[in-house]
């Protein structure tokens, strides 16, 4: 595990658009959740003073963030499909490693983006909230960290399903593209709007980790806040977790099938 994981950061490290990614996923998390100040009369039905304080931050932080969830996306469509691209993937089987250790070496990549974009926002949170006057910075709403987690594996290994099925980088990222911002709001607002299906949808699964203002409140829409979770539902992350899996099933199908 050692091993493979050295592999891939020598080649996240090397690879320009992971940085270029880095720097507009940063400079843009801490403009939009510094917005979240501009919410104005709303913040008070947030339950708190301010959604920027302890311990509100750990969702407002947390779903602001998430709208930007499509760059480590692309981020491992482009690392994903460069294998392909430059056969690279076979190299690999031809050095050794076998097609199992291959496809763990993917989610490695996932976890490792994963793991550090959180801990950014974990550290963004911690700051803007060390501003306010709040003494409970670690409340039930932290646990919406762990589904942030959660939530960018989920949508990431998404992405690396649809790199393994098309390969090809640029219809990888069309077809994601077209999913996440289509497909899959079609189905949700007007195919399965009235069904308990639109909570089961593959992105759907990961959004249910978040606290979500709309959603929540779709009944009314008149964004009064009455239906908030403070914490994780832990049986949506089990959920999650089981779409993951189910993820990481099909690619080692698709992969150990296919010709390399």
């Amino acid at each position: 595990m050692k091993q493979l994981i050295e592999i891939e950061l020598i080649k996240l490290k090397a690879n320009r658009s992971v940085w270029i990614m880095a720097a507009i996923y940063a400079l843009i998390s801490i403009y939009i959740v510094g917005q979240t100040s501009s919410l104005g009369s709303s913040t008070s039905a947030l339950g708190a003073s301010d959604p920027l304080s302890f311990p509100m931050i750990w969702m407002t932080g947390t779903y602001m963030s998430s709208f930007l969830v499509f760059f480590p996306a692309i981020l491992i469509i482009l690392n994903s499909g460069n294998e392909f691209n430059f056969k690279t993937s076979r190299q690999h089987i031809i050095d050794g490693l076998s097609r199992d250790q291959f496809i763990l070496l993917k989610f490695v990549t996932i976890l490792i983006i994963a793991v550090t974009l959180t801990l950014f926002i974990f550290i963004l949170c911690l700051l803007i909230g060390l501003t306010a006057e709040n003494d409970l910075a670690f409340g039930e709403q932290f646990s919406y960290i762990i589904g942030y987690f959660i939530y960018l594996v989920g949508v990431m290994s998404f992405a690396q399903l649809i790199v393994f099925i098309f390969k090809r980088t640029g219809v990888s990222i069309g077809v994601f593209v077209g999913y996440y911002f289509c497909l899959e709001p079609i189905l949700y607002w007007s195919v399965f709007h009235n069904s308990d299906a639109k909570f089961y949808l593959p992105i759907e699964t990961f959004d249910n980790l978040l606290f979500s203002p709309l959603k929540d409140n779709i009944d009314n829409l008149n964004l009064g806040f009455n239906n908030l979770s403070y914490s994780l539902d832990w049986s949506n992350a089990f959920i999650a977790l089981i779409y993951i899996a189910i993820y990481l099933l099909i690619i080692r199908t698709i992969f150990k099938s296919r010709d390399l």
